[in-house]
């Protein structure tokens, strides 16, 4: 996670400086899958650059809040669920967007339950919404729709 995002106001520097002197901060719908919320817990414990944040669940205002009192510089990554598994309900994509157009971080979806249901081609809810290609980060699983083992993580090669 510490090369996660854009930085900010931050001056250019080489990576491995980048890496070491960047603060990366997760924001995190409350309403998460468990597997997200472990992952980015276990990421701010590790003793490194990355600290944990949580947004009320879809409120967008929240999070421009919290996004507005990062520090310049710091990296930021946004995480979230398409479709919430427990309550039906999507996450504000678009909303996501426009505050990723504001704030330059790296926005990544957890497709797993949208992911062959969601979509005129089941590329998930990004792809019904119509913000597919402004997400930085897809997330799946095949043991869902595709009923496989296995799951995916899909990027440009820029984000890799």
């Amino acid at each position: 996670l510490a090369s996660v995002g854009s930085a900010r106001g931050a001056p250019a520097a080489e990576p491995d400086q980048q890496q070491q002197q960047q603060q990366v901060v997760v924001l995190s719908d409350e309403l998460n899958h468990a597997s997200i919320i472990d992952g980015a817990r276990l990421a701010a414990r590790a003793g490194g650059q990355v600290s944990l944040q949580v947004y009320r669940h879809n409120d967008m205002g929240h999070l421009d809040s919290l996004l507005a009192a990062v520090p310049s510089g710091t990296r930021c990554l946004v995480i979230t669920d398409s479709l919430f598994s427990m309550d039906g309900d999507f996450a504000d994509l678009r909303g996501l967007v426009a505050l990723k157009r504001r704030y330059g971080f790296l926005l990544a979806v957890d497709e797993a339950h949208a992911t062959l249901v969601c979509g005129a081609n089941g590329g998930g809810a990004a792809e019904l919404m119509g913000v597919g290609p402004d997400v930085d980060v897809h997330i799946g699983t095949l043991s869902k729709a595709v009923g496989a083992q296995g799951g995916f993580v899909a990027c440009s090669s820029q984000v890799r």
